[in-house]
Parts: structure tokens; sequence; C-alpha cells
């Protein structure tokens, strides 16, 4: 059986693959789709490069608090669009 030429070679490499993390993620959308809408809840509307913006200062917030990277930390809330509000 003859091989697929469009499926030789596809190894992953620095050129083709990159994890997706929910940090890249938040990253990349940002900086593609800054001024699309990525939360919205009733009234509030928020988009990519502000939901970005939010998640950097509360990460930032974490990162000046007690908080440690070998520690674990959690939050309880409903589906929401709480966690913007967190870091506003």
């Amino acid at each position: 059986m003859r091989a697929n030429p469009y499926q030789q070679g596809l190894g992953k490499n620095p050129a083709n693959y990159a994890p997706l993390t929910p940090l890249s993620f938040l990253e990349r959308a940002a900086y593609v789709y800054p001024d699309r809408p990525s939360v919205i809840h009733g009234g509030q509307r928020y988009t990519w490069k502000e939901t970005y913006q939010r998640a950097r200062r509360l990460a930032s917030g974490c990162a000046s608090s007690s908080a440690r990277p070998s520690g674990a930390s959690s939050s309880r809330a409903e589906v929401s669009s709480w966690w913007p509000k967190a870091a506003a």
C-alpha cells in the first residue's frame, strides 16, 4: 500500500507543535482576537485582551501574596464571570 504523501514527516517538532496550555491559549487569543468577546455574562462583556490582562493581574496578585509555586490554592464558584472581577 502506498503511503499518503500528506501524512509523511509529520512528527512533532518545534516548527509544527507546541502544547496548548491555558496560559498560552489566553495569550494567543488576546494577540489574534484582541477585540472579540471572550466572556458574555448578562450585560457584562469582556474582550480577549481584557480577559488576558485580568488573568495576568490575578496571577500577579497571587505571586505577590504568600502563594508559592510548590503550594496549592483553590477557589470554588459557580460558573459565571466571577474570575474577571477577581482580577479587577
